[in-house]
């Protein structure tokens, strides 16, 4: 029988292999898997991380050469289901992604939580290096998550640096599109890659799926298209991009609400002015 003093020393050894494969610290970690530790041991107090997992996290290529070449499971997740690739993928870690998928890391598994893919996590925090690694690998570009966002949705969106106003990421979005992304899928709630850039004013992106022929109208499920959501917040710029590309002026919200009504109600006059250039009908009205 394990004493309680041999299940100390195990717990206090396995604790030490994961602080040194979080520290990158490769000597240690070769000690630890020459003594027998188990290479694809899940960190109990940790989420279920294996040194793997977490090499990939941290960004540590030299441990993740060593693991690799010592046979680490280069697909088992963490209890959240997230794999070292998907990991590397979405913190930025490109070196790393690309050792991944030459040791055959799948690339389509998604986590757990959400439904994200490492391509959803590169698309969405602004990788194309390995945006362009993963299609390589022959990632699905238009693999959505549980929300219905694909990686053209949320390259389109983009990511919010702390204190700082959402880029978008138009290059991922140029990329995708080369590679024969759908333009009009759309998420759970309706909302289109085109939807998303004209809510978070994203002109540039907007410009590039305009040209890329995305389809104008698709409304959300409340009914608001980009033009009334880019009328709404006031974003001029995008609104002409969209009446120079023969948006629908008069689409009307499920309230009754057009992207007139809405950008008068909000006092943007310039809109008011481009939409009533725009032969907007002056007669509609909302429900209420």
């Amino acid at each position: 029988t394990i004493t309680d003093d041999e299940t100390r020393v195990r717990l206090n050894q396995s604790r030490m292999f994961f602080d040194a494969a979080k520290a990158g610290d490769v000597r240690v970690v070769n000690e630890a898997l020459k003594l027998g530790t188990d290479i694809n041991l899940k960190n109990p107090y940790d989420g279920g991380e294996t040194p793997l997992t977490i090499a990939s996290l941290e960004g540590h290529p030299d441990l993740v050469e060593l693991l690799l070449n010592a046979n680490a499971d280069v697909n088992l997740p963490n209890n959240n289901g997230i794999t070292p690739l998907n990991y590397a993928c979405t913190v930025g870690h490109a070196t790393i992604c690309q050792m991944l998928i030459d040791a055959n890391a799948d690339v389509h598994l998604a986590d757990n939580i959400n439904g994200n893919t490492p391509l959803l996590g590169a698309s969405r925090k602004g990788h194309p290096a390995i945006v362009a690694m993963l299609m390589d690998a022959k990632a699905d570009v238009n693999g959505a998550n549980n929300k219905g966002e694909t990686p053209l949705y949320v390259a389109s969106k983009g990511t919010r640096p702390q204190g700082a106003s959402r880029r978008g990421h138009p290059t991922i979005v140029e990329m995708l599109i080369n590679a024969n992304a759908d333009v009009n899928m759309a998420t759970n709630l309706g909302a289109t890659p085109l939807y998303i850039a004209s809510d978070e004013g994203h002109s540039n992106i907007v410009e590039i799926l305009v040209n890329a022929n995305a389809d104008l109208n698709i409304a959300v499920n409340y009914g608001h298209t980009p033009l009334y959501i880019a009328s709404s917040r006031g974003y001029s710029t995008i609104v002409q991009m969209l009446i120079n590309a023969n948006a629908d002026v008069n689409i009307a919200a499920k309230d009754g609400r057009t992207p007139l009504y809405i950008a008068s109600f909000g006092e943007h006059s310039t809109i008011v002015e481009m939409l009533v250039n725009a032969n907007a009908d002056l007669n509609i009205a909302d429900n209420r």
